[in-house]
């Protein structure tokens, strides 16, 4: 038997399915609480509406990069586990390496000649695995963030502001290095990264006199620099 026929057999689908309820059960449950406790920290209803519609807007160009790479697991390892993965992860890049990964670990190119059901099987672990470690650090870190952010800000909201808008730089800045760095090798991710950066900072200098990019501008800068990027390659 093929075996993207027991990949997208209807078990494995159900299986998905059960994984992405949970997502969505979790996803009504946050907004909830949101709206809950919005007047906690002097946010209203509108407030929470209004961050909800700039969330599903900038969520438009992410989503564009997840259907693409969907495409591509699909025919590799099955619309089942595609579906799953994208849906709790959302990063393609990093599950197609995974994935790789674990077909490498049999001396087997993915899709290639030779990936068959045990291969394809060992993709899947290792996708989960690399998810797993994700989840460790969030249960096990994430409680004890905030005590450290305030020993190490003395206590300063100044100086813990500048803290977090010093780790935002360098965690951005460290991912969009690895684009800018390929512009001679993959000139089309480099310039879609640029084109994504100029754009965003025009769209920050432009809401001073338009207020409704501040809502939109991350999701022009996103869809834009795809085109971008498609267009140099």
């Amino acid at each position: 038997m093929d075996y993207l026929q027991i990949a997208n057999s209807w078990p494995v689908w159900l299986c998905a399915g059960a994984c992405v309820a949970i997502i969505v059960v979790q996803a009504v449950a946050f907004a909830k609480l949101c709206y809950k406790n919005a007047p906690l920290v002097g946010l209203s209803k509108a407030d929470c509406t209004k961050s909800f519609k700039c969330g599903m807007v900038t969520a438009v160009g992410p989503s564009l990069s997840c259907f693409i790479g969907a495409i591509s697991m699909i025919t590799v390892v099955g619309g089942p586990l595609a579906w799953m993965r994208l849906s709790m992860i959302g990063a393609a890049a990093t599950e197609l390496t995974a994935a790789s990964t674990g077909a490498a670990a049999y001396g087997v190119e993915m899709g290639a000649a030779g990936y068959d059901i045990t291969v394809m099987a060992n993709s899947w672990l290792t996708m989960a695995l690399n998810g797993c470690g994700w989840l460790l650090v969030v249960v096990l870190l994430t409680p004890r963030m905030e005590g450290l952010r305030q020993k190490v800000g003395g206590g300063d909201d100044v100086w813990m502001g500048l803290i977090t808008l010093s780790a935002s730089i360098g965690l951005f800045g460290y991912m969009a290095s690895q684009y800018y760095n390929k512009i001679v090798v993959d000139p089309a991710q480099a310039w879609s990264c640029i084109a994504g950066s100029v754009v965003m900072v025009a769209c920050v200098k432009l809401s001073k006199k338009m207020p409704w990019l501040k809502e939109y501008g991350l999701g022009i800068a996103i869809v834009l620099g795809i085109v971008v990027g498609a267009l140099v390659k």
